[in-house]
């Protein structure tokens, strides 16, 4: 397998290794951002619908009283004051009753509503006639309108109507705060849990990033570095004039390749030089030969020239 091969496979498998984990930590992000934009929002719109009923109610209830007191003061009293004070009310008791019909998406929910306001409006007519009778110095036929049957009926048809408004979620009032709390804490424990799966999910992811570069690395250092350092090696011998020196290269890839092929120019160069070598040996010899013939023709002619002037010398 060539190394472009090679590398084609690694980064594939990279790629889809990293692909997966930015897929999975934008899938968690989308969660956790459902998580607070839809979830959270819904579990709080939950708590607030399961408890407006009774936030009404106490608010109507609170209301209600202190107009009850408000007016029974100042019937029996005639103290104005009490006057302003049963004013003040009826009108917070007034806009609290309109929000609340207003703002109701449930029919039954909204049926009560509006059964508690004209209750109301029958119980604050009969209180303004008591009023008017104080105003008039007439306590006493006053204060007989407020504990008339008539009075004490409407005051429990109101309250009755209050109980049913309450009864529609099933609401206990004594734990309406802890209700809340938990639920709360539920969804606060819920998304603790997200970002913490979140957190524990990017430190994995660079810990396996870490690990793909450390193979990255091993994979470079094997196909490239190692093979190098062996020419290098090699290299060196050769130039020492050891050639038969050779890297241990067995790959099938661009670098076992290159080693054959600088093998295959070593041994080249390698039978070269042992057949230049054995060329000048025979030369060499034959050199020798020749000098071997000459020097012996030399001392031939030396001989020679000996001998005759030898037989000048007779002669004379």
């Amino acid at each position: 397998m060539t190394i472009k091969k090679k590398f084609r496979i690694y980064f594939l498998v990279f790629f889809s290794i990293i692909l997966f984990s930015g897929v999975y930590l934008f899938w968690s992000g989308k969660k956790i951002d459902v998580y607070l934009e839809e979830k959270m929002p819904n579990a709080i719109s939950e708590i607030e619908k399961k408890f407006r009923l009774n936030i009404i109610s106490q608010l109507i209830r609170y209301d209600d009283e202190a107009r009850t007191n408000s007016i029974t003061r100042y019937v029996f009293t005639g103290d104005r004051k009490w006057e302003n004070r049963y004013a003040e009310f009826i009108s917070k008791l007034s806009l609290r009753m309109n929000e609340a019909i207003n703002n109701s998406d449930n029919e039954e929910e909204r049926r009560i509503l509006i059964e508690i306001d004209e209750i109301n409006l029958g119980i604050v007519a009969i209180e303004e006639q008591a009023m008017n009778l104080v105003n008039k110095g007439d306590l006493n036929s006053a204060q007989q309108i407020l504990m008339d049957k008539k009075y004490e009926n409407q005051k429990e048809l109101y309250g009755k109507r209050i109980e049913k408004l309450i009864s529609l979620e099933n609401i206990d009032l004594d734990s309406t705060d802890s209700i809340a709390v938990d639920d709360f804490r539920e969804n606060e424990s819920n998304l603790r849990n997200i970002i913490h799966q979140y957190i524990y999910l990017i430190l994995g992811l660079m810990i396996l990033y870490l690990i793909i570069l450390g193979l990255i690395l091993l994979l470079i250092t094997k196909i490239f570095l190692i093979p190098m350092n062996k020419f290098r090696d090699v290299a060196k011998e050769i130039a020492t004039g050891n050639l038969d020196a050779r890297a241990d290269i067995k790959s099938n890839d661009e670098m076992g390749d290159l080693h054959r092929d600088l093998s295959q120019m070593v041994d080249r160069l390698k039978d070269s030089i042992m057949n230049v070598e054995k060329k000048v040996q025979q030369r060499t010899e034959k050199l020798n030969q020749l000098n071997s013939f000459m020097i012996g023709r030399e001392l031939k002619m030396i001989e020679l020239k000996k001998k005759i002037k030898i037989l000048e010398n007779n002669k004379k």
